[in-house]
């Protein structure tokens, strides 16, 4: 229960500061809309290849990747999406937080690398597959992986929300007790 007073106590001093909450909303609401356009990349692709379309005709095409997110998505996918966003944020502006304390965090940074990354492989929805996953594997090798799967590729979204939540404890840690090793005496 301590550990996680001290969590909540360094959230409390983390964002108790302007500029770690502006750093929080501008890398939330990125990295949702990067989630939303990633799902929508050849559409937007297309209108931004193509010479015939005009800005406002391309801000529109991305306003409506973000309308049918919220119209056309099942609940479940936008609650996986919106809790992995909202750890990323935390986990990045924590970090941020803490590499300003202190110079050496290589496993943390790594972490938080792995977390972000796993998220981003479940980007899509089971209709057309994984965007990241099609592009590695090819899309019909992700479309079967994502059938086999029970939870039909939400799986990455589960093991991103947990490597972020231990990621951005451990951040919390470090920073309620930034020694780099216990001598016991």
């Amino acid at each position: 229960m301590t550990k996680i007073r001290n969590s909540i106590a360094v959230c409390k001093e983390i964002f108790g500061s302007w500029h770690y909450r502006a750093l929080f909303f501008g890398i939330t609401i990125g990295f949702v809309l990067f989630q939303i356009w990633l799902a929508h990349y050849s559409m937007i692709a297309f209108v931004f290849r193509n010479d015939v379309f005009s800005s406002t005709d391309r801000v529109e095409v991305l306003w409506s990747a973000v309308v049918t997110f919220t119209t056309l998505f099942p609940f479940d996918v936008k609650f996986l999406a919106v809790i992995t966003t909202v750890l990323v944020g935390i986990n990045i502006t924590s970090l941020v937080y803490y590499l300003r304390r202190q110079t050496r965090i290589l496993r943390n940074v790594g972490g938080s690398t792995v977390g972000i990354l796993v998220s981003m492989v479940g980007v899509g929805c089971s209709a057309c597959g994984s965007v990241i996953l099609s592009s590695l594997i090819g899309f019909g090798a992700a479309t079967r992986l994502l059938t086999f799967l029970p939870l039909n590729g939400k799986e990455f979204n589960l093991l991103a929300i947990g490597v972020l939540a231990f990621s951005t404890y451990w951040i919390m840690k470090k920073i309620v007790d930034p020694r780099a090793c216990h001598v016991k005496v």
